[in-house]
């Protein structure tokens, strides 16, 4: 008598998914150093150019003209 298990596949994510992951956490990690390097230099200068970068980023592609 043999005896078969049904057991589920295991899906792993596909390699694009990981790496957009990474493309993304390397681009946070990028300005988070670059924040850091302006508030060495000039700390007002860190949170006026990090947050207009901020602004551009999140700001619709559809809508700037």
């Amino acid at each position: 008598m043999k005896i078969e298990l049904k057991l589920p596949k295991i899906r792993l994510p596909s390699r694009p998914k990981v790496y957009d992951f990474i493309s993304e956490l390397a681009m946070l990690a990028g300005f988070l150093m670059f924040g850091g390097g302006l508030y060495l230099i000039y700390p007002p200068a860190m949170l006026i150019i990090c947050g207009i970068c901020l602004f551009l980023f999140g700001f619709p592609k559809g809508r700037a003209k």
